[in-house]
């Protein structure tokens, strides 16, 4: 992932959205449903993917739950 994952913001919806629904989901099915929503709902800049997103907003919201 790039250096500059940590200039993303995620609304603390979104955050608490993903964090409810990791507890009834496998992890690989979670992953699918964070890519679809910033594939739908985020606006890439130069230089990022929607992988890039997908996995920081992965990272905020298992930070976020321990």
């Amino acid at each position: 992932m790039k250096e500059t994952q940590n200039k993303y913001y995620w609304n603390e919806d979104t955050i608490s959205h993903f964090k409810e629904v990791s507890k009834n989901n496998h992890k690989m099915n979670i992953i699918e449903q964070m890519l679809s929503f910033v594939q739908n709902n985020c606006e890439l800049k130069e230089g990022e993917t929607y992988t890039d997103l997908a996995a920081d907003l992965y990272l905020k919201v298992f930070e976020y739950c321990n």
